[in-house]
């Protein structure tokens, strides 16, 4: 398998097989580990010039970082399937460091650095509750970039029923591979 620089793609190669005599055709199956195989997806392969199955995938289409299976099956003659064999990938997780500054007058501001993503970030957002009453004043704030790395998000509590006390906040980033 080869996954390209931004990781929005990963190339599936079956190399040095001839299935003339038994098979009719290859199909790829592919998913994520995380959340069991609820992104698992079949893909029919196509032969290239140098006589390799190939079929690239979408990383997109499957939403999720971190390891992907892929098992390689041939479509038998007699109607049935064969697996050929089994490998696996990686796409990485951007690692997202967060901070929070009191700014005075009912209002901080939620700074999120991110590091150590190879696809480009096409939103980042900041759901922000008070800890009052569990999460019925939570808002999704779409943070600001400043580089495409650092990003902010000044809240009111104001538009949190104006609760005081304690506030949570987490950070979700949403890369142009899904």
């Amino acid at each position: 398998v080869e996954v390209n620089e931004e990781e929005t793609e990963a190339k599936i190669i079956l190399k040095d097989t001839d299935i003339s005599e038994v098979g009719t055709g290859i199909q790829f199956v592919v998913w994520s580990e995380a959340n069991g195989r609820d992104d698992l997806k079949w893909y029919r392969a196509s032969r290239d010039s140098e006589g390799n199955y190939v079929y690239t995938v979408r990383i997109k289409d499957h939403r999720t970082a971190g390891q992907y299976q892929v098992h390689c099956y041939m479509d038998m003659i007699n109607g049935g399937s064969s697996i050929l064999s089994a490998t696996v990938f990686a796409i990485g997780q951007p690692e997202l460091k967060m901070t929070a500054e009191d700014l005075g007058n009912g209002k901080f501001r939620v700074d999120v650095e991110v590091s150590g993503q190879k696809a480009e970030i096409e939103k980042l957002e900041i759901p922000v509750w008070s800890e009052a009453n569990g999460q019925d004043d939570i808002i999704w704030y779409v943070a600001e970039t400043e580089d495409g790395t650092h990003y902010s998000q000044t809240v009111s509590v104001k538009n949190h029923k104006g609760d005081i006390g304690a506030y949570r906040y987490a950070a979700y980033a949403t890369l142009s591979n899904g």
